[in-house]
């Protein structure tokens, strides 16, 4: 009798596994990538009761997978990989509406207020890497995006391997949020 193909949550464990290990990273990485907690992850890997939303597009974030690629396993067909430093400024750009952020918004968990308050700054790194597509720089560097700013420059190439753009956009926004909050409070303006 032939051996029977893997139950489909058996499947997306081994593939979960498989593109962890490619991606050499760990599942904290993956949890903080994707928006979602490690115990998230466990369920997903082991647990029989449906996956959410949320925890699948989490999933597919910090796998680096194409929108739907759970879906599609659980379905008997394969993922889709996603290249490290794609944009997709249109799908996954966290915050998109203030009001209700999208399933799975990006680590560390914010309110909607603080996504909403990081906003003007996001739209403004937004702003830059569509300038530099126009130009030809399909993947631009910290240096290229934020010329004469060290701190942010450093902090876009050190995440690039963890996180894709959107992802590193709203973490620096979400820091420039929090380090103008910080200097209002301490002038009294805030």
């Amino acid at each position: 009798m032939p051996p029977s193909a893997p139950r489909p949550r058996e499947r997306l464990a081994a593939l979960m596994e498989a593109r962890r290990e490619e991606l050499d990273i760990r599942w904290q990485d993956v949890a903080v990538a994707g928006g979602i907690s490690v115990r998230a992850l466990q369920t997903a890997r082991h647990g029989t009761t449906e996956i959410r939303g949320h925890t699948q597009a989490g999933i597919e974030r910090g796998l680096r997978w194409a929108p739907g690629s759970v879906a599609a396993i659980l379905d008997g067909g394969e993922p889709t990989p996603v290249p490290a430093g794609s944009i997709t400024l249109d799908t996954a750009r966290p915050g998109r509406s203030a009001a209700s952020p999208p399933d799975g918004q990006w680590v560390p968990p914010v309110s909607s207020q603080a996504l909403a308050d990081a906003r003007p700054y996001a739209d403004e790194i937004y702003r830059r890497l569509l300038e530099l597509a126009r130009q030809g720089v399909q993947r631009p560097t910290g240096e290229q995006l934020f010329p004469g700013n060290e701190d942010d420059a450093a902090t876009w190439d050190l995440r690039a391997d963890l996180f894709g753009e959107d992802e590193r956009v709203w973490l620096i926004a979400e820091a420039h949020r929090r380090e103008a909050a910080a200097y209002d409070r301490r002038e009294g303006t805030g």
